[in-house]
């Protein structure tokens, strides 16, 4: 098993709290949980006033079902049902969606992924908007684990690829770094490339750092963000294995 908490510290307050459990069944993988996001403190205004007109907070609660499966000892299928509850000042709405995934490993050396994400229901908050779709995605990763000498498997460094692309944004690039010099510690370092419309080189950097004793696992990860500050997040993790869900484990890495 898995037990996975996790917080956020986002933007002007706001916050991302998520709990989640995995649970390995021989060669079955099944996942549950849920995502809190609060977006406080959001100024409603009708023209360039010096007072708001109200101020109110965002709201979104996001539970999730996953099932992976290994087929033939060479990939593994994956799908996972979320229902989201999106609160936005006095307007609400209940989404759902799924994703769906595959993954292998090529020459078993590289583990190979791809996802097809958010299949499912337009975002429709009332009568007087027009229906939005949610934000399809595909991706693909890849990554390779070099062991370092005279470690015993244990020190290593870990280079992920990421590739995707979004109908409502531009291709993205990712490209991360997991560093492990010593048994119970870990460094992490991520960086984005948009093809197009590229942001200021400082928001596109992520760092991190993980630390692993036994069964327990605390990890922390800080992302600039240009004019917008930056977010911090801090997840502990309790299970038989890794931090890392086996969903990411078998697609890319996507920790930060």
């Amino acid at each position: 098993y898995n037990f996975y908490l996790s917080h956020r510290l986002w933007f002007a307050g706001s916050s991302i709290s998520s709990v989640y459990n995995i649970l390995n069944i021989r060669n079955q993988t099944f996942g549950y949980g849920v995502t809190y996001v609060s977006v406080p403190g959001i100024e409603k205004r009708i023209d360039r006033t010096e007072m708001p007109i109200s101020i109110y907070e965002d709201k979104m609660i996001l539970g999730l079902f996953a099932f992976n499966k290994n087929v033939l000892e060479l990939l593994n299928i994956g799908s996972s049902l979320k229902v989201l509850s999106l609160n936005i000042e006095k307007y609400s709405t209940l989404l759902f969606s799924i994703d769906l995934g595959i993954s292998g490993k090529l020459l078993d050396v590289v583990p190979l992924g791809f996802s097809i994400k958010n299949i499912g229901s337009d975002l429709n908050l009332s009568r007087k908007f027009n229906k939005f779709p949610q934000p399809f995605m595909f991706s693909f990763g890849a990554s390779y684990k070099q062991i370092l000498q005279d470690s015993n498997n244990e020190n290593y460094l870990l280079y992920a690829l990421d590739l995707s692309k979004s109908n409502n944004n531009y291709p993205v690039i990712k490209f991360g770094l997991e560093y492990k010099p010593f048994k119970v510690l870990l460094f992490r370092a991520g960086y984005n490339y948009f093809l197009e419309n590229q942001i200021n080189f400082n928001t596109n950097i992520f760092l991190g750092m993980g630390i692993k004793v036994g069964t327990l696992s605390l990890d922390y990860s800080f992302v600039p963000a240009g004019d917008l500050g930056y977010s911090q997040s801090l997840s502990l993790s309790i299970g038989t294995d890794s931090l890392m869900p086996k969903f990411e484990k078998n697609a890319s890495w996507h920790r930060l």
